[in-house]
């Protein structure tokens, strides 16, 4: 799981987004539209394990 970012211009939290134009994954400020590209090793958003168990 990537942690939480904060915005630099107003300490917000940063929210993926997806640039259509250049099919990339942004960490954007609602309140602001600070903006700036998700690091690498950053870009799960959200992770579910599932397992199975014979009885």
């Amino acid at each position: 799981m990537s942690p939480i970012k904060f915005c630099a211009t107003c300490r917000n939290m940063l929210r993926p987004i997806i640039d259509d134009a250049s099919e990339r994954l942004l960490m954007c400020c609602p309140s602001c539209f600070y903006s700036e590209d998700a690091q690498q090793e950053n870009r799960q958003v959200f992770s579910k394990e599932f397992s199975c168990e014979s009885k």
